[in-house]
């Protein structure tokens, strides 16, 4: 008897150690400012403001990152995130749904025309019209204007100036003014062909060889080991598939780094990939070594220098959690949310009961606002008083009478000064709120400017 209960708390030390503890208080002492009203669901922050939504009534808010509602009360069957400072929205005409985008204001912008649309990306957005065989594609500018025809029988969004288009001749490349590109990137025979990802885009060709090209339409490397998919190339390394459920990574020189060992994968992102082995998830680097132990029911990829885990089955729902562990596996906000966004523009959504709130990035100084000392149209420098070395900003304004909002980090600016570069030539009503990083990580996004 003494050795089966020996061998019992055994067993319950290894599993303490594997696995996170839930046991937190239901209050954590962290940053967080608590909603006003119930919701049903929630979008992670995209350019500042993210959407929250009572099912129940069928309707959204949008938020900014103090909670107060920006863009209140629109009724409408589907809202996504805001994308070049433009939200794409479904509605209902007549029986059917059709879908146009509104502004920040929650101004419709674009006419709710369009059977499917693309979020905007380089200026541009796909868009259809028409129904089965009878549907095409083209592209629309931020002002609802039609720049690209809408001809074609399937389009993808526009990168590095160039989206994928086909027709019933084929497929290939086209760029912002409705020409086939140059070299081999224009109309092909391909089966299969991509965007291109880091200079690379996969592609199955007319003889069914998949493989990567090149900038030039030239094929690359040609992959083996029977891998039929990608996801194209993050950080160095493209995720790809075999067979139904086998997943590796390769590098650029067509090097199958990590074998192709589990059975779902996530692209990496900031150094890390999430990886599922049987119902369990945990993450790798790109020597394919395991840092975070496969332990968690569901895992997502790092953002903001965290990671949203889940523990509990979704069959017992008064047993799931979320929370966010680090790159190290540490858990850095405890796993005791009922659901949670990912991190982004330095803050996250998060559940508990019917509670929601906003839970702004531990691992970031609280956000400050700059006193701007000096500015020329080029350039703006602030107060002394803030570090900036080693710091994300974002700089919002009032551009010709619409919003503008850059995101800058240490790289763009002069060593020991205060002094930020602007793309904008005019710029009013200016105001700099800087996130003093605790960590290496930087969390703002890509410039945008509307």
């Amino acid at each position: 008897m003494r050795k089966r209960i020996s061998g019992l708390i055994l067993a319950l030390i290894i599993i303490m150690l594997l696995v996170p503890s839930v046991m937190v208080s239901a209050e954590p002492n962290f940053d967080i400012i608590w909603l006003d009203g119930e919701f049903t669901s929630a979008l992670a922050f995209s350019e500042g403001l993210a959407r929250v939504t009572d099912g129940t009534r069928n309707f959204h808010n949008f938020i900014d990152r103090n909670g107060t509602v920006v863009i209140p009360s629109i009724h409408h069957i589907s809202l996504r995130s805001f994308s070049e400072n433009l939200a794409a929205v479904g509605s209902i005409t007549g029986t059917e749904s059709r879908w146009g985008f509104i502004d920040r204001t929650g101004a419709e912008v674009i006419p709710f025309i369009y059977y499917e649309v693309r979020d905007f990306s380089e200026g541009l957005a796909a868009v259809r019209i028409g129904a089965g065989a009878e549907a095409r594609w083209g592209f629309i500018d931020t002002d609802g204007e039609i720049v690209i025809p809408i001809i074609y029988n399937s389009a993808n969004s526009f990168s590095n100036g160039l989206a994928v288009v086909s027709t019933n001749a084929g497929r290939g490349f086209i760029d912002k003014s409705g020409n086939w590109a140059e070299n081999e990137l224009g109309l092909t025979r391909h089966r299969v062909l991509d965007s291109f990802s880091e200079g690379l885009a996969w592609v199955v060709t007319e003889n069914l060889r998949p493989g990567f090209i090149n900038a030039m339409g030239q094929v690359e490397f040609f992959v083996g080991n029977g891998i039929t998919r990608s996801r194209g190339f993050t950080e160095g390394m493209a995720a790809v598939g075999a067979g139904s459920n086998s997943y590796g990574f390769l590098n650029k020189a067509g090097e199958l780094i990590v074998p192709l060992i589990y059975d779902e994968v996530r692209s990496f992102s900031e150094g890390l990939a999430a990886v599922r082995q049987g119902n369990r998830w945990g993450f790798i680097d790109k020597t394919g070594a395991v840092v975070v132990p496969i332990i968690y029911y569901e895992a997502w990829s790092f953002s903001d220098g965290l990671a949203r885990v889940r523990l509990g089955d979704w069959w017992d729902e008064s047993g799931i959690r979320w929370g966010f562990i680090d790159q190290t596996g540490g858990v850095v906000v405890p796993i005791t949310y009922n659901d949670v966004t990912d991190f982004s523009d330095g803050a996250a959504i998060i559940r508990l009961g019917n509670r929601w709130g906003i839970l702004r990035n531990p691992l970031l100084a609280p956000p400050r606002t700059a006193e701007v000392i000096a500015f020329n149209g080029a350039n703006v420098t602030i107060s002394s008083d803030i570090d900036i070395s080693n710091a994300a900003i974002m700089i919002t304004g009032q551009i010709g009478g619409k919003v503008a909002t850059i995101a800058r980090t240490e790289s763009d600016l002069s060593p020991g000064e205060n002094t930020i570069p602007l793309p904008f030539s005019q710029t009013e009503d200016i105001r700099i709120i800087v996130w003093e990083c605790m960590s290496s990580m930087i969390p703002l996004s890509e410039v945008f400017e509307q």
